[in-house]
């Protein structure tokens, strides 16, 4: 009983979370989470991750970036996480995303989709086509954030769970900070600090928790 009413609940943060703007407590939120990040840690590239709530953390970077584009800033998502590419298929965007982004490495082939989701603010996704860590290995991320970071005054990285995968750990030279993204009572007080100490031991830049309820 206890997993289907965490379950129903994560859907509802979900549904909240990409519909937000209707919100305005959570918008508050998020600016003063915005400002809180921001006095510590540059905020140009920031990674978002979860213990194991991918959808959950897919849809705080969505409400993340519609809150610097209601602030005035410019953001781009880049979904990374390609074990559970979840975010595309929350905001419907797979059949209107475009294959215009080519990518050609020696040990890499495959297409980025581009989206738009507002005059402000658009979304990458990257075609799983070889194991989800060799794209980080061969700096596809990196090349996209390069390629990007004067277009944009924001770049939010979507990266795997901490909780199976560690490919965060190959950004380490290219992001500004890291959010950890929980949900109140499913993730145990154990592992999120266990999750906290894998990224201060491999030098990352955790800049907070977030706990969503």
């Amino acid at each position: 009983m206890n997993l289907l009413n965490n379950a129903v609940k994560e859907q509802v943060l979900i549904d909240n979370l990409l519909n937000f703007k209707n919100n305005d407590n959570m918008f508050e939120k998020l600016t003063t989470l915005q400002n809180e990040v921001s006095v510590g840690f540059n905020t140009k590239v920031i990674a978002i991750t979860s213990i194991k709530n991918d959808a959950l953390a897919g849809a705080f970077s969505k409400a993340l970036a519609d809150a610097y584009n209601l602030n005035g800033s410019s953001t781009l998502i880049i979904d990374a996480n390609l074990y559970n590419p979840c975010l595309e298929e929350a905001l419907g965007l797979k059949d209107k995303a475009s294959d215009s982004l080519a990518i050609t490495d020696n040990a890499l082939s495959g297409s980025v989709r581009f989206a738009e989701l507002d005059k402000k603010a658009g979304i990458v996704c990257l075609d799983k086509q070889i194991y989800p860590s060799d794209v980080y290995k061969n700096k596809v991320i990196h090349k996209l954030i390069e390629e990007n970071k004067d277009k944009y005054e924001h770049i939010i990285v979507l990266v795997p769970s901490v909780k199976k995968h560690k490919e965060v750990t190959l950004l380490k030279d290219v992001l500004d900070s890291i959010l950890l993204v929980s949900q109140r009572d499913v993730n145990k007080k154990e592992d999120i600090y266990n999750a906290l100490c894998f990224f201060n031991e491999a030098g990352l830049p955790i800049a907070k928790t977030i706990i969503l309820k």
